[in-house]
This record gives C-alpha cells, structure tokens and sequence, in this order.
C-alpha cells in the first residue's frame, strides 16, 4: 500500500468526517469517560496497558487527560483507513471496489466505540492492527507480522481479535472457487498459530504488566459449559432484533436480495462442486455471525455491550464480496449505499439523543446534588439509586422507533448500576455502593430514612450512611 492509495481515496476520509460530526458536536461524555475525566485511570484492570500508554504519550503525563475531540477524530480517520486497507487486502487491484471501505465505519454498532471521547482511538488502533497483517498474507513473514500486530491488537482492545479472523474469512469468500484445500489449511493454520502465539506473548506481557488477567480468562469447562453457551449466545438475540427493529431490516432489504441473488447465481453457474457451491458461502458466512458473538461466549467475564460487536461491519463486508463476485457492481454499491445512508441517519439521530439525554441527566443531577451538599457537611458521600430515572420527554419517542438505542444510549441512573452514581458525581464527590448486602439492606429499610427533598421526579432520603435516590417514588 502506498500513499498515491490514501490520496485516490480522499473521500472516503471526508465522508468519515462527516459521519463522525454529529457525534463531535454532541460533545457528550459516555459512561467511562465521566470517571476518566474526574480520576484520570487507564486501563490496567481491563488488560488493555497498550492504551494507558497511547493515552499518557498523548497527554504527556501518566495522567489521561481528556483530549477530545481530536481523540473520535483520529478514530474515525484509522477506521476508514482500515476500510481502505480491508479492500486493499482482499480486491488487490481493483480500484472501484474502494466503496466498500466505509463499511466498517458505517456500522450501528461501532457507533458505541466511537463515542468514547478515552477509548475510541485505542479501539480504532486494534482493529487497523487486526486488518493489516491481511496485505502480506501469502507470504513467508505472514505469521510474524501477525504476532506483532494481534499482540499490540490484543492490548488495545481484546475483542478486535475477532476482526482478525473475519478478514481472513472475507479472503477465503474472495479465493473462491480458486481457494485450493492445501490453500486453505495453509492459511488457516498460520492465522490460527499467529493467533495463539500472540494471545500467549500478550498473556505473559499482561502478567508483568498488570498482574491481572481475570478479564482475559476463558469460561470454564465445567458441568454448565453448554448451557451458559446456549444462553449467552441467546442473547444476542436482543442485538439483532433490536437494530432490525429500528429500521434496519428496511436498508437491509436490499442488499439482502442482492446476497441471496449472488448465493443462488454461484449455485446455478458456478463450476465446482454442488456441494461446495451449496455448503462454503453459508459456512463462512455463519462463522462470521459467531466471531461477532464469540468474545462473550467464551470469556469468564462477558460484556453484553454494543462495543463488542465488533465483528459486525466484516459480516457486512464478507457479504459483499460474495455480491461484488455474482452480482452487477452498481446494483451491489446501490444496496451499499442505502446500509450507509441509514449509518448516518442513525449516526444523526443517536448523537442528538446523547445530548438530549445528557442535558436531562445535568437537570437532575444539579437538583440532587443540590440538596446532598446542602443537608451535608462531608466532602464525599456515599449514594444507593433505587428504580430507574424516566427518559426524557424530548428523547422517550425515538426509543420506541429506534429500539437500539436502550443498547447504544442506556440511562445511566439505574437501581444495582455503579455507572449511575458516576453519573450523578458530576459536581461532588458520590460513592457506589459496591456492597451487594448493604444495598439490599437499603432497599429494605427505606421506608425508616426521612425523606430531604420529594419531586415529581423522585425522592431523597437520608439515613447514617447512605443518601438513598429513589427514582420509584415509594409510598410508604
């Protein structure tokens, strides 16, 4: 790859601006960063030590200093370059196919990791790093190249491993039906092998570093073994159903016709086997839906979140390499192009809910913190939230027309949630309550607490220990 490549493509980048816009004039805050921003912490818990580094080189100090906007910016930009790159690795020479480069970034999903004003540009970094090692596949140093990049992957963002194995995929849908046995054992087993190698280097490194690989540790084989897989794969069902709900099935439509056009033209007229022509492009395409899941199927500890989707956008672009190889170009772009338009659409949408919600979760929490600091004389104090805080007026409509955003923009003042008393920290110090026992103590015992101030939003009781903010408004 050279540059004469990026400077062809210029405005794949400007469309990644533009998409990447709304977001940037948000200017919101999004879970992690409330707790970055006041403290300052990396990511050693997280096992992602790459991006406390990143991150402390940016801010020239071992503090994180928040540097956004420049921080989504960049992502955004290494995302359409990893776009260019996935083309580049898959099409070779063909120039035309680079449209399909703003798939990755286009991706409802990946919205969540963009948000991220501390996380985006480590998480945008481990997927570039994922996709490129895919330029040299073929050659003899293939499997070193992909150790040093799966292993800095790996400690920026783990789940962008994922991404790893579904451009290998996209390649094999690209080599069919020219993709040889030996081709394809051959390549499978370095990916693979670069993989464990890596995942090992990393473990090893995370070990000296953090000393804490908890979060990196794979479910147990254990009596439950099936079963917990059946039921963390069963809820993604939520993810999928959620985001066709929200319109997407609508853009999906089409270049869902054009997929299984391309799928019934290689059955029909392709030249190699029938049951080759019957069983590959559904088997990839299949093991491409699972890498989207797998991080949380096989982790002890999995995160149901948006951010882990990673995979997502490379499911889209395996499919379109089956339609770019079957079906007209223009009619394949023009179904492209209708995934995109929807991207910024729901781009659009999304960020003005963040704000809205932002302003929304201030008014509340100017009024709470208000009355804490007035009936206190401590400087940190600790607070248990009881029920949910309601969405707001402006915002609860595109809920129901938009079911994806309960993944994308959750309310953070929610009852058992650590990230609602962060929310509410704003202007004083607030403590969670990480103590299960005492939480439920709480719960019921809340009558006895005097109530110090009632809206028609909430109460707020205060007991020894604790301010109890309760969204339910309980009558007692």
């Amino acid at each position: 790859m050279n540059f004469n490549l990026i400077k062809f493509n210029w405005w794949v980048f400007a469309a990644g601006l533009l998409y990447i816009l709304p977001l940037i004039l948000s200017s919101v805050d999004y879970t992690d960063d409330i707790g970055r921003s006041v403290s300052g912490y990396g990511w050693g818990i997280d096992g992602r030590f790459m991006s406390t580094l990143i991150m402390q080189m940016l801010s020239f100090n071992q503090w994180i200093a928040p540097i956004s906007p420049y921080t989504q910016i960049l992502a955004a930009v290494i995302t359409c370059l990893t776009g260019i790159i996935s083309v580049k690795a898959i099409y070779k020479k063909e120039e035309c196919v680079y449209f399909l480069s703003l798939i990755l970034l286009t991706s409802p999903f990946y919205l969540e990791n963009l948000s991220y004003k501390f996380d985006s540009l480590s998480m945008a970094l481990s997927i570039l790093l994922s996709v490129f090692p895919l330029l040299f596949i073929g050659k003899s140093y293939f499997i070193p190249i992909s150790v040093a990049s799966l292993t800095l992957s790996l400690a920026m963002y783990q789940t962008s491993a994922m991404v790893y194995f579904s451009i290998v995929l996209c390649y094999f849908i690209y080599r069919e039906p020219e993709l040889s046995f030996s081709e394809f054992v051959k390549v499978s087993s370095s990916a693979f092998v670069s993989f464990l190698l890596s995942f090992l280097i990393y473990s090893s490194i995370l070990k000296c570093v953090a000393g804490d690989v908890a979060r990196s540790e794979f479910l147990s084989l254990d009596g439950v073994f099936i079963n917990t897989i059946l039921f963390r794969t069963h809820a993604y069902y939520d993810f999928y159903s959620y985001l066709l709900n929200s319109g997407y099935s609508l853009a999906f439509l089409p270049f869902a016709i054009v997929v299984i056009y391309s799928y019934f033209s290689n059955l029909i007229f392709g030249n190699e086997s029938i049951i080759r022509r019957i069983l590959l492009y559904p088997l990839f395409t299949l093991m491409m839906l699972v890498l989207t899941m797998l991080p949380n199927i096989v982790l002890e500890e999995p995160w149901y979140t948006a951010r882990t989707m990673i995979a997502f956008p490379f499911l889209i672009f395996g499919l379109s390499v089956i339609c770019v190889k079957h079906a007209h170009k223009l009619v394949v772009f023009t179904s492209i192009f209708i995934l995109y338009i929807y991207g910024y659409s729901i781009s659009a949408v999304y960020s003005n809910v963040l704000k809205d919600n932002d302003k929304y979760d201030d008014f509340i929490t100017t009024s709470i913190t208000e009355a804490i600091i007035s009936n206190s004389e401590s400087g940190t104090n600790n607070v248990i939230i009881i029920g949910r805080s309601e969405y707001p007026q402006k915002t609860r409509n595109l809920y129901q027309v938009y079911p994806i955003l309960y993944k994308l923009a959750p309310l953070y003042s929610t009852q058992d949630w650590s990230w609602g008393v962060r929310n509410l920290s704003r202007y004083t110090s607030l403590n969670y309550v990480y103590d299960a026992r005492k939480r439920q103590e709480a719960y019921a015992n809340l009558c006895k607490n005097e109530i110090i101030k009632a809206t028609s939003l909430y109460t707020l009781r205060k007991s020894n220990e604790y301010y109890l903010v309760d969204f339910n408004k309980t009558k007692c």
